[in-house]
């Protein structure tokens, strides 16, 4: 159990602790080492953020977010996963009139139906928890690898180690990433589902990062307090985790948010060239006289494939049409 303590306070406090070190002070001196400085730290106090509107904003609907992913599922009024819940085209007696959706916002369906009368509210709840899981699982394994190898490649500047990972970052920059994430997606079988978009989206995502995280640690690690833990005998990765790594936490924290937008956008770019969670389902229409269609709905709900069934015709231009062919090539 004090192996553990010591572990966490090594890598959560900043402080080198001289006191540790007899043999590097004098005994007169030791006292004076590791006091904190008398007087109060000037801080924002709780009034401060309260006064924080940006703060207090954004929080808010961070809170709204985790709420609807904790007890979407809870509040929707249906279940979009039960077979026969949505509605087919067909004639409605009582108000004698043809049903056929999507249908327009009412009572029973506050935000309407799709194309395929499934409740928009419904798919909009239940597709919370997919979307924004997956978002997060993925930033965090982003983040992580691109902590670990930007850092290693960053403070081992010019050795062979730096060359390796430096080099495959170049590899896997050099392939367009909705290419690429495609390629992996059905190379790891995307039927398997929410994992294994978790797996290639975050194995080439992690690039960018590093490449910020290892040049931030070539200037820090040149810094003259640097020099000095050096001198005093600190070990290269005592001197990385207390005084490197908390100098690059405050971008560390912009760097996550701006990532999250940017996982966001690339679920809806492959929704929108028919690469969805669980691989989706085939659909064809037409007949023979006028040539068959097949189309890809998705069987599970997700904003992005929402987003992309919403638009009609969403393969429009000639790009999107071509990555459509490149995707039926893995089918």
């Amino acid at each position: 159990m004090k192996s553990i303590k010591k572990i966490f306070s090594f890598l959560l406090n900043p402080r080198f602790r001289y006191n540790e070190m007899p043999e590097l002070l004098h005994e007169g001196s030791k006292q004076f080492v590791g006091e904190a400085p008398s007087g109060k730290h000037n801080s924002p106090g709780f009034r401060g953020l309260l006064g924080n509107f940006p703060l207090i904003f954004g929080g808010t609907i961070v809170f709204i977010l985790f709420l609807v992913v904790l007890f979407g599922p809870l509040i929707a009024p249906i279940n979009p996963y039960i077979a026969g819940k949505h509605i087919v085209p067909h004639y409605d007696s009582e108000k004698e009139e043809w049903i056929n959706p999507p249908l327009s916002p009412s009572e029973e369906y506050p935000l309407g139906t799709d194309e395929w009368g499934n409740d928009i509210l419904s798919m909009l709840l239940y597709g919370a928890r997919n979307t924004l899981v997956a978002c997060a699982f993925i930033t965090m394994v982003r983040l992580i690898l691109g902590l670990i190898l930007g850092a290693y490649a960053g403070w081992s500047e010019g050795k062979a180690t730096d060359q390796i990972i430096m080099g495959v970052i170049s590899v896997i920059l050099a392939v367009p990433m909705l290419i690429s994430s495609m390629i992996l997606l059905y190379s790891l079988d995307i039927r398997k589902g929410l994992p294994v978009f978790i797996i290639a989206l975050s194995v080439i995502g992690w690039t960018e990062i590093a490449q910020y995280i290892r040049s931030e640690f070539i200037v820090l690690s040149k810094m003259p307090y640097i020099e000095g833990a050096r001198a005093v005998g600190a070990r290269n990765f005592a001197i990385a985790v207390r005084h490197v790594l908390p100098n690059i936490l405050p971008q560390l924290l912009v760097i996550t948010f701006l990532e999250l937008g940017a996982v966001l956008l690339l679920l809806g770019e492959l929704a929108f060239i028919g690469v969805f969670i669980g691989g989706g389902s085939g659909i064809a229409l037409g007949d023979e006289t006028i040539g068959i269609e097949v189309l890809t709905q998705s069987n599970v709900p997700e904003w992005g494939a929402m987003l992309a069934e919403g638009t009609d015709g969403y393969a429009p231009s000639p790009l999107l049409y071509s990555l459509q062919r490149l995707r039926s090539s893995f089918l």
